[in-house]
């Protein structure tokens, strides 16, 4: 039996193969869209969720509105005061120095959104030990969805229905919140029609 036609045909098709990659390899680089490091600390500085209560595609939607003006921000509802205050200061001083004792944290925050190698994460992962043992840390305001007038459900599910993340049920006629679920994006207020729902911050 022959062999060299199948050989040739491999040989060929791995070529083609490395040919292809190359290409796709250089086009990726040379195509690639370069976020300014301001919209990436301000991503960082959002909580990720991606419950899109803000009124944007996600996280990044909101991120990259923020940064070219067209939301204020303190756009996104889960993050609330803490997100609010770390999106402002950058836009007024910029993306924070890592090497400072107020911008470890935030440094570290980056790391998660992908703007760091895993040499960088860890430094910056000490460094925010180090600022957290140093100065106590800050409690966070807790959003939880409440059924303020249950009275007033109609039973159309649409609460329920609207929660991306399980958090809203109605048995019974009656609508139920689990907090341990609920992250206070607010979709379920916004959404039902007879003002059942609110949301209550709580200390954290």
């Amino acid at each position: 039996m022959n062999f060299i036609p199948v050989i040739t045909a491999t040989v060929v098709v791995g070529a083609v193969g490395l040919v292809i990659g190359i290409l796709l390899g250089v086009a990726g680089q040379v195509f690639a869209v370069k976020l300014d490091e301001k919209e990436v600390a301000i991503r960082a500085a959002l909580p990720g969720n991606n419950c899109g209560a803000c009124g944007y595609p996600g996280c990044d939607g909101l991120a990259k509105a923020i940064f070219n003006g067209e939301a204020p921000y303190d756009t996104c509802p889960v993050g609330g005061q803490t997100s609010a205050e770390a999106i402002k200061r950058i836009l007024e001083k910029g993306v924070p120095d890592p090497d400072s004792e107020g911008g470890a944290v935030e440094a570290a925050m980056a790391v998660s959104a992908g703007a760091a190698t895993p040499e960088e994460a860890a430094a910056s992962a000490e460094k925010a030990a180090q600022a957290a043992k140093a100065e106590p840390p800050k409690k966070r305001p807790v959003r939880k969805a409440h059924p303020a007038k249950p009275e007033d459900c109609v039973a159309c599910h649409i609460c329920e229905n609207s929660c991306k993340f399980d958090a809203v049920h109605v048995p019974d006629d009656r609508p139920e919140v689990d907090e341990s679920k609920c992250i206070g994006c607010g979709l379920c207020v916004r959404e039902c029609p007879r003002d059942v729902l609110e949301i209550v911050v709580s200390e954290g």
